[in-house]
């Protein structure tokens, strides 16, 4: 909990939803500090796919990065690199790929647990991504796991791939993917949900059956 609430005091601001005028000043103020020109083609693409996008200013984020990386000593952010990185969605899951590279075994088996467990499947069979308490992910844990969790845990906060936040009844921590769309553009990701999906549409029905019992008053 000690280490959780010191993560969720780092990483945690308040953003409010940006206006088109603010997002196009975001692409191209930055760049033009830099001494870099922004295509009008790629300005009005990456508006376009940000359209309707929860959380678009990370997004953006992880796009302009992945942009600036990949300009290949351009003085210009091109559509055509845009296009190659395979757009939003890509520069999603170009950075999640990086930072699970970069882990150890031991701790890529650590990433695939928290994955998994942020993830729900429901009736209709549709992946999404669901908030879970800090203590159910530390339940039974021996500490050298903790602090691996907690590791694993900051490295993906630190890209925002990850979201820490406060149950908003006991306030107690939490955890989220930051964003629904990894769930389909990082294809490590699906690939977990692939292999698990009986036990994790198994995991939602028995979810559905507890809370029913405890309404239920623990019917016998």
């Amino acid at each position: 909990h000690q280490h959780f609430g010191e993560l969720i005091r780092e990483h945690t601001e308040v953003v409010l939803p940006l206006s088109d005028l603010a997002l196009e000043e975001i692409i191209i103020e930055p760049s033009l500090q830099v001494g870099l020109a922004v295509q009008p083609e790629l300005k009005i693409m990456i508006l376009q796919d940000l359209s309707g996008q929860q959380g678009a200013l990370p997004l953006l984020q992880y796009t302009l990065s992945e942009l600036y990386e990949n300009r290949n000593g351009s003085n210009q952010l091109s559509l055509a690199t845009y296009r190659a990185l395979g757009g939003i969605s890509g520069a999603l899951s170009r950075r999640a790929e990086a930072i699970f590279a970069d882990l150890t075994p031991s701790e890529q088996a650590t990433a695939q647990q928290l994955f998994l467990r942020c993830v729900t499947v429901e009736g209709g069979g549709v992946p999404t991504r669901k908030r879970v308490l800090m203590t159910s992910l530390l339940a039974n844990l021996p500490a050298q796991g903790r602090d691996r969790l907690v590791a694993v845990t900051e490295k993906f906060t630190r890209w925002r791939l990850l979201t820490l936040d406060r149950d908003p009844v006991t306030r107690s921590p939490t955890i989220d993917i930051a964003h629904e769309a990894l769930i389909g553009a990082w294809s490590r990701l699906a690939g977990w949900i692939e292999e698990n999906r009986g036990n994790l549409r198994r995991y939602y029905q028995l979810q559905m059956l507890t809370q029913a019992w405890h309404e239920s008053g623990k019917d016998n």
